[in-house]
């Protein structure tokens, strides 16, 4: 299956697990309190870890015609960069 979890580093365990995309995840990213998923789906996922209960995206990006082989995030700005299958 394709889900994913969110673990505590302070207990050690998965705190939740939710189902995050359709294909395998290439890419987990983590800003503040956005979880940001890439996938050979081809999508983008922002996931908020301040909602409770992570259940649905706050927004999805579909802007790549091939699956999603990497991203990144600059360390200061609010700029992210992700690269697909068609390069």
């Amino acid at each position: 299956d394709w889900s994913s979890d969110v673990c505590s580093s302070d207990l050690g365990t998965v705190v939740q697990s939710f189902y995050a995309h359709d294909e395998q995840i290439t890419a987990i990213l983590v800003r503040e309190d956005w979880l940001i998923t890439c996938s050979l789906d081809q999508m983008i996922k922002f996931w908020d870890l301040n909602s409770g209960a992570i259940s649905e995206p706050q927004f999805t990006l579909y802007e790549h015609e091939e699956g999603i082989l990497s991203a990144d995030l600059h360390p200061t700005n609010d700029i992210m960069a992700s690269i697909d299958g068609d390069c």
